[in-house]
């Protein structure tokens, strides 16, 4: 059997507080990739694939899409691993 997870009761606001930072930040990270984006941009085609390039698909160039994207990814990421920290406390923190 495996250990159940314990956790103080005040945890729980900050986990739900870094989720809801988690899902404005992918959804601030869509919104204004699509908005700076150089042509008509294809949400329902490919909603990833356009915004890590540096040209598009009719071969302009871009670079405030992907630099917006990758920002937008790691600010995520950094949200994600607080919240593993929750789980696994002896993880190394930043």
């Amino acid at each position: 059997m495996t250990a159940a997870i314990t956790q103080p009761a005040g945890d729980d606001q900050k986990i739900s507080l870094l989720y809801r930072r988690v899902v404005i930040s992918i959804l601030t990270t869509y919104i204004l990739g699509g908005l700076f984006y150089a042509d008509p941009f294809h949400f329902w085609q490919h909603t990833l694939c356009e915004f890590g390039t540096t040209r598009t698909l009719q071969g302009n160039p871009i670079i405030q899409s992907p630099v917006l994207f990758s920002l937008g990814m790691l600010i995520t990421v950094r949200f994600i691993l607080e919240i593993s920290f929750f789980y696994h406390p002896t993880s190394v923190k930043f």
